[in-house]
């Protein structure tokens, strides 16, 4: 590892602009953006995955290896990732910073406390609900209605057993807000339009009725600010807010983008989950407010995948084991090609060039690359390639590179999903039925007595800046049950609830059983505590 300041001056940072935490790890300064334009021809790369096995097929991984790539072949690239869920390192998934030799530095510091952004999160969001635990002591005068508050407490743990009155802070729409803001006077209008519940007529309280926006931008002053840190090869990377793709919108931040825009020729970026997660609502939510679309987009493939969604349909729905995820069987990946179809067409309906990266791992077979690499052409992508990142680091991603700076260079006429003027509604219904592969929507009463509630509101309609619906489902299936795998048959997708994110500018729709607080699986990722986790997880 190499210090900061000199990588951060040769991609055109000025020291007064860099504030570091260490050697290797820095808060960039929002001077940048007013300083730099963005950068005329730059390149907007978005990488995606198909439906992962809860070990994730290396999005993270792949954007590192192409972004390293890119700089070797002498393009000047930064990487923009979303900060890792200390939560979910101790759960099964693991770290959120890559691995092998395509990670970020310092990687436990980076999967724990950073630059301290989460905390900050937290702090601010469990001192709204302190503030609202003393207004009812003291007589309730905003008139909250008890059975009908959105504000819950916060911490970044897997706990089931704070499951009744605990989210995850990775689920608190004030990480929603700070991705979605650029100065500090955007997150304090912001905070003030945040519905935290409904009073006895059933009109929505906002924040600015309990007057802590202050006390709040005073928590989150730093940690709107994007952090800088660097990969293995020590490029660096932009990492900033941790959103989650299942139950937030799953994207880095706006001012992380802003920042890589004007500072680097290519930027690298992911969504979490698949297409039908964080890419859908980088589309509906992020897209609108940062007013750039993608030049191509990545799609991340593995073998392993394949051939979990594949035995499930072999099997009719067995779930399979990671144990036979690893072996060789052709009938498995080819039926899991289904799932890899559904993908491809996601990202091709809305007109982007399209390059299906197979992330290979060592026990995977030259004949099994062979026959992804041809169906996905046969499916509609434009280009196919395999790389090792894991393995060999930016060395292993050079026919990538290539690939994508060829698609970046292809026309491509942009079609939009769905119309502005559809009904919240009516929008969740057509992501249902052409990204998901729903036959409708039902709604549960209480679902359908929060939406009536807040679109009533005039003030808060136009307050949303056009943004999409953000849809709460699991990443793990295309369907709101993570227990389906491949494509699901015909189904309903059920809404059971609304939480209204007006502060950033969104209704959130509940689906099925997905909860905003995650317990831990039976078998965790504290064993594998540390830095040596085994290439298999990545």
């Amino acid at each position: 590892m190499r210090s900061i300041l000199p990588i951060a001056a040769r991609f055109g940072f000025q020291k007064k602009e860099i504030d570091p935490y260490g050697k290797s790890m820095a808060k960039i300064s929002p001077e940048v953006s007013e300083r730099l334009p963005r950068r005329p021809g730059g390149k907007y790369i978005f990488v995606t995955a198909m439906t992962p096995t809860y070990r994730g097929e290396g999005k993270t991984v792949t954007a590192i290896t192409l972004s390293m790539a890119l700089n070797r072949r002498g393009s000047s690239s930064i990487a923009t990732l979303r900060q890792p869920s200390m939560g979910l390192y101790f759960a099964r998934k693991g770290g959120g910073s890559g691995g092998g030799k395509a990670r970020l530095l310092p990687q436990e510091e980076i999967d724990f406390h950073c630059t301290g952004d989460t905390h900050a999160v937290t702090m601010a969001h469990n001192l709204v609900a302190a503030h609202m635990d003393n207004l009812f002591f003291w007589g309730n005068p905003p008139g909250l209605d008890e059975e009908r508050i959105f504000w819950n407490r916060a911490i970044d743990l897997c706990d089931r057993s704070l499951r009744s009155g605990f989210i995850m802070t990775q689920a608190s729409e004030l990480m929603a807000i700070l991705s979605l803001s650029r100065t500090h006077e955007e997150v304090r209008e912001r905070l003030s339009r945040i519905t935290l519940g409904f009073d006895e007529a059933g009109n929505p309280v906002l924040m600015s009725a309990i007057r802590i926006e202050s006390d709040l931008i005073r928590i989150l002053r730093k940690a709107l600010l994007p952090n800088l840190v660097l990969s293995s090869e020590n490029t660096p990377v932009i990492l900033h807010c941790g959103p989650f793709s299942n139950i937030s919108h799953g994207n880095c931040s706006v001012m992380a983008d802003e920042v890589a825009l004007r500072t680097a020729d290519f930027v690298v970026t992911e969504g979490g989950g698949g297409t039908d997660t964080g890419f859908e609502k980088f589309m509906a939510i992020k897209a609108p407010v940062l007013q750039r679309l993608p030049n191509a987009v990545v799609l991340v493939v593995t073998a392993r995948a394949l051939k979990m969604h594949g035995l499930s349909t072999l099997d009719r729905g067995r779930v399979s084991e990671e144990s036979e995820w690893a072996g060789r069987n052709d009938a498995a990946l080819m039926a899991g090609m289904k799932n890899l179809e559904r993908h491809i067409r996601n990202v091709k309906i809305f007109g982007f060039p399209l390059v299906v990266a197979v992330n290979r791992f060592s026990f995977d077979h030259d004949e099994e690359i062979r026959k992804i690499a041809k169906t996905a052409l046969d499916l509609g992508a434009d280009f196919a390639v395999a790389h090792r990142g894991w393995q060999k680091g930016s060395r292993g991603g050079d026919e990538l590179a290539e690939t994508v700076v060829e698609a970046t260079h292809r026309r491509f006429s942009f079609r939009r999903l769905y119309d502005d003027s559809l009904s919240t509604e009516e929008k969740i219904a057509k992501v249902a039925s052409t990204i998901y592969g729903a036959q409708g929507i039902t709604q549960s009463s209480r679902a359908s007595g929060i939406l009536t509630g807040m679109e009533r509101q005039e003030a808060l309609h136009s307050s949303r800046q056009n943004c999409g619906p953000c849809i709460a489902k699991t990443h793990l299936s295309l369907s709101h049950d993570s227990r389906i795998k491949n494509v699901p048959g015909k189904y309903t997708l059920p809404i059971v609830d609304f939480v209204p994110f007006t502060g950033a500018g969104y209704f959130c729709a509940l689906t099925g059983t997905v909860n905003l607080m995650p317990g831990m699986p039976p078998g965790t990722g504290a064993y594998d505590f540390g830095m040596c986790r085994t290439e298999e997880k990545e």
